[in-house]
């Protein structure tokens, strides 16, 4: 009965399987490798995705995350019979792959009929990969040796121990890092790295979202992510060791967030990420710990040259009230007194209500400047080591009060000539006393 069947039947199954694709032309030699993937399924695990590329054009003929119930000899007939435009159909005269992967491309070469050869480089694979990661937010750095440095010295003082997100750095008196502002990243939810965002109302957008919570994100930014070995294919884990980028069994990715899509960063972005971590860096160096409770302002030497660098330090008295709550205005200038130039802070309003504010800030001998975005500031009262309150808000960057921040000192006018008016005379000045800028807030 058997052989009458198989006179009906005269092939098997599998036999009905391969048959097409016997018939198919060489295309010449394929490349195949697994790749990990980071963050690629729903779950944020790592995945692997197969990619099939032809060695000879480049062109990727499969390109797949793999699934449990996956099967590669399925997946490369695929890649044979119904390849995506513009490839033809057609089956490898070879699988190339690394040594790794041979073992798993013995079931695959058979049913396509092609040898395995082991190949320590895949150029097509390699180029596709770093495409896709990339895309993802996978991308590692264009520039290794330009991160190096930073890198080293980034983990050295684990900043992201120390810093928190609410530390902003802005930065002046550098090409394309003007309008941008950066935080350090790790304190909060452990994802250890470094954002850039190129302007200040993207910071804002990001702020906004990070406390909405699950409002889509319409902000632009710039990251440096440092993640473990197992977010890597082994592929890509290696060139960063040959790079010197691995520290801590961390390893570098750099990419562009716009929204919710992921695309990676342009050389000149990549640079200006690597300028700002290395200012901030070097505010760090000179500052230490304050960075974290005082915010400053700072010239700082770069490899891309001088940086002058802000932080609010975390710790801005937004929310605080103002001591000074009836119609005012506020003007920084300078006065020669006893001969000496010297800062001046002038808070005019009528004269009443200056006579009740010099009582109320009786004591006061020093004050703290405080970033309110990029064009404003808030100045803190102190009495010795006693927060005696929000005094003004300034419509001036902390940049205007660099005559403060190499003095150390000013002096501060509560004058009751009217808050209307635009001029500035002594003689209407209810008090004068000089005032210390406290250690840290603009640098000092």
């Amino acid at each position: 009965m058997r052989g009458a069947l198989r006179s009906v039947f005269p092939w098997s199954a599998l036999e009905i399987a391969i048959d097409p694709l016997t018939s198919l032309p060489r295309t010449g030699p394929w490349e195949v490798d697994l790749v990990r993937a980071p963050e690629l399924d729903s779950g944020g695990a790592a995945v692997e995705v197969l990619f099939v590329v032809e060695h000879t054009t480049g062109l990727i003929r499969q390109l797949r995350p793999l699934s449990a119930v996956d099967e590669l000899a399925d997946l490369l007939s695929e890649a044979a019979a119904t390849p995506p435009p513009p490839n033809a159909p057609g089956r490898p005269s070879s699988l190339l792959c690394r040594g790794e992967q041979a073992m798993r491309l013995i079931g695959a070469a058979r049913v396509l009929g092609a040898p395995v050869q082991v190949r320590p480089d895949l150029p097509g694979v390699d180029e596709a990969a770093e495409a896709l990661l990339t895309s993802m937010g996978g991308g590692q750095p264009s520039a290794a040796a330009s991160w190096r440095a930073p890198l080293d010295a980034f983990f050295a003082e684990r900043l992201w121990s120390v810093l928190p997100e609410s530390s902003v750095f802005r930065f002046a008196e550098a090409e394309g890092l003007d309008t941008c502002c950066a935080v350090v990243l790790g304190k909060s939810d452990g994802r250890i790295g470094f954002a850039v965002y190129p302007t200040e109302d993207d910071y804002q957008a990001y702020a906004a979202f990070v406390s909405a919570g699950g409002e889509e994100p319409s902000f632009t930014g710039w990251y440096l992510h440092l993640d473990s070995e197992g977010e890597f294919g082994e592929h890509s884990w290696r060139r960063l060791e040959e790079a010197g980028l691995v520290h801590e069994d961390r390893g570098p990715r750099v990419f562009a967030m716009k929204g919710l899509r992921a695309e990676g960063l342009s050389p000149e972005q990549e640079a200006l990420c690597v300028t700002a971590l290395e200012a901030v860096l070097g505010a760090w160096k000179a500052m230490g710990e304050a960075l974290a409770s005082e915010p400053g302002v700072l010239a700082v030497e770069t490899t891309s040259g001088p940086v002058r660098v802000s932080w609010t330090g975390g710790v801005l008295p937004t929310e605080a009230p103002l001591i000074l709550d009836v119609p005012h205005r506020v003007a920084l200038s300078s006065a020669r007194i006893g001969g000496q130039e010297r800062p001046l802070l002038v808070v005019k309003m009528g004269k009443r209500d200056a006579e009740i504010l010099a009582i109320e800030t009786r004591g006061l001998d020093a004050i703290s400047v405080h970033a309110l975005g990029r064009t404003a500031t808030r100045v803190m009262a102190w009495a010795g080591d006693q927060d005696l309150g929000a005094l003004v808000d300034v419509g001036a960057s902390l940049e205007r009060w660099r005559g403060w921040v190499d003095a150390g000192e000013g002096m501060l006018a509560i004058s009751g000539g009217g808050a209307n008016s635009e001029t500035v005379s002594p003689e209407e000045f209810v008090a004068l006393m000089p005032v210390r800028l406290r250690p840290g807030p603009t640098g000092g």
